[in-house]
C-alpha cells in the first residue's frame, strides 16, 4: 500500500482508512468474483465421463474453499481495521490469510 510509505507516525493512521478500505474491499470482491467465475466455468465443462467429472468436482470444491478462506480473512481484516481505530489488531490477520496480491 503506497499510502503507508508516506505515513511514519502511528497517530496519522486515520489517513490510511480510505486507501486501506479500498484495497481490502476490492481484494475481497476480486476473490469472490474469481472464485465464482472459475466454479461456474468448470461446472459447465463437465463431460459426462465419471472420472473426469470427479476431478472437476474436486477442483471446484478446492477453488471455492480457498477463495472463501481468502475473502473471509480479508473481510476480518477490514472489520478489525474499522473496529479498532486506535489499535493495531488488524495486523494479526495480514500474515494469516493466503493472499496472492
Amino acid at each position: 500500500m503506497a499510502a503507508s510509505a508516506h505515513i511514519r507516525d502511528y497517530s496519522m493512521k486515520a489517513k490510511l482508512h480510505g486507501p486501506a478500505l479500498t484495497w481490502l474491499l476490492s481484494s475481497a470482491i476480486a476473490d469472490v468474483i474469481i472464485t465464482s467465475s472459475l466454479a461456474i466455468d468448470l461446472s459447465r465443462r463437465k463431460s459426462g465421463f465419471g472420472p473426469t467429472d470427479d476431478v472437476i468436482r474436486k477442483i471446484i470444491r478446492l477453488t471455492i474453499q480457498t477463495g472463501f478462506i481468502t475473502a473471509f480473512f480479508t473481510v476480518l481484516d477490514v472489520v478489525s481495521f474499522l473496529a479498532g481505530p486506535r489499535t493495531m489488531v488488524y495486523i494479526i490477520f495480514i500474515p494469516i490469510f493466503p493472499s496472492s496480491k
